[in-house]
């Protein structure tokens, strides 16, 4: 079985918890693609080595060319516990607005 893990939320790597909050974290690492232009999250860590980086509390870097409030989002998508990861609605709100 194939397993996406790097878009993975902790709390589903862990405890096989999913949750709209879990998609959040995955939603992170999608803008996390479209502003690298399409690289692998964690392109330097097997999948392993970024869960462990993770739990250690290591993000990745803002992508050259990314807006820094477009960034402070994906930090709030990846906040380790996921009731402190913002809800859809704002996600869809700051998208809004960022687009105007």
């Amino acid at each position: 079985l194939k397993m996406a893990i790097k878009w993975m939320a902790p709390e589903v790597l862990l405890y096989n918890k999913y949750s709209t909050k879990a998609d959040v974290w995955s939603f992170g690492i999608v803008l996390m693609e479209i502003f690298t232009l399409g690289k692998e999250p964690y392109e330097d860590k097997t999948s392993k080595e970024a869960f462990e980086s993770i739990q250690d509390g290591y993000r990745m870097e803002k992508p050259e060319g990314c807006p820094h409030e477009v960034y402070d989002v994906m930090q709030m998508c990846w906040q380790s516990t996921a009731h402190s990861r913002p809800s859809f609605d704002f996600l869809n709100t700051f998208l809004h607005d960022f687009e105007s």
